[in-house]
């Protein structure tokens, strides 16, 4: 599970989640945006520095970085760690 800020080039931002290919087993758990926490769902529009709460392996956690465009270095790690395939 990770915390991560999305920036402003993102490729993600102004893209429905449902539209977004994040790895499998990898779910947006949260969204944090403007000091309003949101549970999303597939219509979902992230957008430039929203917080998303992430729900996957450390595997699928890294290559979700990658398609957001930010360092993995970046990710605030919860301390859970998620069994999901």
């Amino acid at each position: 599970m990770g915390e991560l800020r999305i920036p402003e080039n993102s490729p993600i931002v102004n893209r429905q989640v449902v539209d977004i290919n994040l790895p499998g087993g990898t779910l947006v758990v949260l969204v944090d945006r403007d000091d309003e926490s949101l549970v999303p769902d597939g219509k979902t529009v992230p957008k430039p520095g929203d917080s998303l709460l992430l729900l996957s392996d450390k595997d699928a956690l890294e290559k979700a970085c990658g398609i957001i465009e930010i360092s993995a270095a970046k990710v605030q790690d919860t301390g859970k760690e998620s069994d999901s395939p």
